[in-house]
C-alpha cells in the first residue's frame, strides 16, 4: 500500500489533524494530511487533492519532498507496511474547514508535536522535511519519541543529515 502525508506549515507552526474515530486507521490519533494513493497515482497530485478535501486549503507546490518511507502497521489480523510519501507545502493563511475525516486541528510548533498521540513515524518524517530544507539548527531542542527513535540514532541523523545549517529562510522556528 502507498500514502501520502502533507506537512502545511504557515509562520512557523505546522497544522495536525485529529483523525475521526470513524476512520478504518488510527482512529482518534494526531496527524498530518493524509491519503493512499491509487493504481500509478502522482504523489504530489494526491498530496495536494488531500490538502484542499481536508482543509479546504488550495495550495499548489510543496517546498520539498523526500524519498518515500516504509512504516509498519499493525492490525487485528496482520503487519503490514505502507509506503508513506511525504511532502511540506506552505501557506500564510491558516483558516481550516475540516471534512468528516478529521476531528480537530492545531498549529503547533514542530517541537510540540509528541505531546499530541500521533500516527506512527509523525515526528520523523516532519523532523526530516525540515532538515531536508534547512530549517533546523544546532541550538534547537529536538525531543523524539522512545517508540520510534533514540537519543543516539538523532544525534547520528542529524550529523548525517546535509540540510542542517544555523539559518532558515523559512523561519520554521
Amino acid at each position: 500500500m502507498r500514502a501520502v502525508t502533507a506537512f502545511v506549515i504557515c509562520q512557523g507552526q505546522v497544522l495536525i489533524l485529529k483523525r475521526s474515530m470513524r476512520m478504518p486507521t488510527f482512529p482518534g490519533r494526531w496527524s498530518a494530511v493524509s491519503g493512499i494513493l491509487e493504481g500509478d497515482e502522482d504523489p504530489q497530485d494526491r498530496a495536494r487533492t488531500e490538502i484542499c478535501e481536508e482543509t479546504g486549503m488550495r495550495l499548489k507546490m510543496p517546498i520539498c519532498a523526500i524519498s518515500p518511507i516504509r512504516v509498519p502497521v499493525e492490525s487485528e489480523e496482520c503487519v503490514r507496511t505502507i509506503t508513506i510519501h511525504p511532502f511540506l507545502f506552505a501557506t500564510l493563511n491558516r483558516a481550516v474547514q475540516l471534512n468528516r475525516e478529521n476531528d480537530a486541528y492545531a498549529w503547533v510548533w514542530p517541537i510540540e508535536i509528541d505531546a499530541y498521540g500521533t500516527v506512527p513515524f509523525l515526528h520523523h518524517m516532519l523532523l526530516s522535511l525540515l532538515c531536508a530544507v534547512g530549517t533546523l539548527t544546532w541550538q534547537h531542542d529536538i525531543h523524539t519519541s522512545p517508540t520510534t527513535h533514540s537519543a543516539g540514532n538523532t544525534v547520528t541523523w542529524m550529523l548525517s543529515c546535509t540540510g542542517v545549517n544555523t539559518g532558515s529562510f523559512f523561519g520554521i522556528y
